[in-house]
């Protein structure tokens, strides 16, 4: 019996709406279902292959939730995760109790004979539950920002995303081979199986420093297509491993001065660094980082922008944290679009395109429309000088405050304001003198 698109969905949303601790339905969920997936598409030619198996995998739904999770976390291709993804059987108690529910369900239904799109769309409905729910990384989730890119970057024969989080980013774009690096290992099992998922197998690494991110003679590689979701909190990163990232950006990237903070800027800078010549890398960040130009030196902004690589800045709605609707961040994100080597009509110049609705086709199609045509639209998107947006100490980067329309007070017509005027005085005129007809008859009563 076929598990339907719907059943699927409504299981896994169930799950992320219990989120008992941090971490742990966001590693070992995801890996139970690809397990369940894999076992029963095991037979079909070619298809363990296709995502790295070598062995045919087995799904026992007569082991406990605990005993199946310590199984799929035994085989490193499958689940690469490690042990810190449930930190206590205490923690982890009340997930146990309704993953039996799940795990029974899965057991008796067909997962291999579902549509690898129904499967995906159930799987990211799980990851947007989840990440809404969460406390955390509430802005690691963005479809709305990966349809844009997917359409901006185009086909390219590499892609590589140095701070991966779920890998969305890096499955929406059209590359023959797609390389992420997250150390964080329940991101990275996401990133994994979403890849697998939608049939384009992400090569992962551990740290944006290691192999596959080296060359032969052990410099770092450089890529024609950079994307990456960069944001404030990067409190999981390897602290000891962080040092080694800014020395990396230090080296190549004269720009940044030396640092062991893995910060927003860091972030950005070691994907530019990462960048080919004639490439481009498009960030995604909350639009409050300005897409890691905000905490940047005046001066080491505008020595960025002088290299006349920023060609756009995209604002777009985010996703909406029902627990953060009273704090005061934004939700707005931001697209920058970096090319190293603009076109030729569009060199010295930076479109800004400020979307301010919901996520739909038509929205993502015409953001990307106004950048392929390079167009201004009033009150949506506008070309702006570069040499403009140096003349300012700090540059202005946000797109609302140059998409705006402000209103143009209508010309004074003076003939007709004067004549008003004396239409006003000859009222003001007539009221007093009865006000002073009325007096003196009072005087004279």
């Amino acid at each position: 019996m076929t598990l339907s698109k719907e059943d699927l969905e409504n299981t896994l949303i169930t799950l992320a709406n219990t989120p008992a601790q941090r971490n742990a339905s966001l590693g070992y969920l995801p890996a139970i279902l690809f397990a369940k997936w894999a076992a029963d598409k095991a037979d079909e030619p070619g298809f363990p292959e296709s995502i790295g198996l070598k062995e045919k995998p087995v799904y026992n739904t007569d082991l406990s939730p605990k005993e199946l999770i310590s199984q799929v976390i035994e085989n490193p291709i499958l689940y690469p995760a490690d042990e810190t993804v449930i930190e206590t059987p205490k923690d982890a108690r009340h997930h146990f109790e309704v993953l039996k529910h799940t795990i029974k369900t899965l057991g008796i239904f067909q997962t291999g004979d579902m549509k690898a799109e129904d499967i995906q769309n159930a799987f990211d409905a799980y990851l947007n539950r989840m990440f809404i729910e969460s406390r955390e990384n509430i802005n690691t989730f963005q479809p709305f920002a990966a349809d844009i890119v997917q359409q901006i970057a185009g086909k390219t024969e590499e892609a590589y995303d140095p701070f991966c989080k779920t890998g969305e980013l890096l499955c929406a774009v059209d590359a023959d081979k797609r390389i992420g690096s997250e150390p964080f290992k329940p991101m990275s099992t996401i990133a994994y199986i979403r890849s697998c998922f939608r049939g384009k197998r992400i090569e992962l690494a551990d740290d944006p420093i290691s192999a596959p991110l080296t060359n032969e003679d052990g410099t770092l590689r450089r890529f024609p297509l950079v994307v990456s979701n960069i944001d404030h909190d990067v409190s999981h990163r390897q602290q000891e491993k962080n040092p080694a990232v800014s020395m990396d950006i230090y080296g190549r990237f004269a720009l940044c001065h030396e640092t062991d903070v893995l910060n927003s800027t860091v972030m950005l800078l070691h994907s530019l660094a990462c960048t080919a010549d004639s490439g481009r890398c498009i960030m995604v960040s909350p639009s409050f980082l300005n897409g890691g130009f905000r905490f940047m030196k005046p001066a080491e902004s505008v020595q960025l922008l002088e290299n006349d690589w920023l060609e756009a800045v995209i604002q777009i709605r985010g996703n909406e944290n029902p627990r953060f609707r009273f704090s005061s961040l934004p939700h707005e994100m931001q697209i920058m679009v970096f090319s190293k080597n603009k076109d030729q009509n569009r060199k010295g110049k930076i479109l800004f395109i400020n979307d301010e609705s919901e996520y739909s086709k038509e929205a993502v199609e015409k953001i990307c429309k106004a950048f392929h045509d390079f167009q201004e639209i009033s009150g949506y998107s506008k070309i702006v000088e570069l040499k403009d947006i140096l003349k300012s100490r700090k540059p202005d980067l946000n797109p609302k405050s140059h998409t705006a329309v402000l209103e143009v007070p209508m010309a004074l017509d003076l003939e007709e304001a004067r004549q008003e005027l004396i239409k006003i005085e000859g009222k003001r005129l007539a009221v007093l003198t009865d006000i002073l007809d009325l007096l003196e008859e009072m005087k004279t009563e």
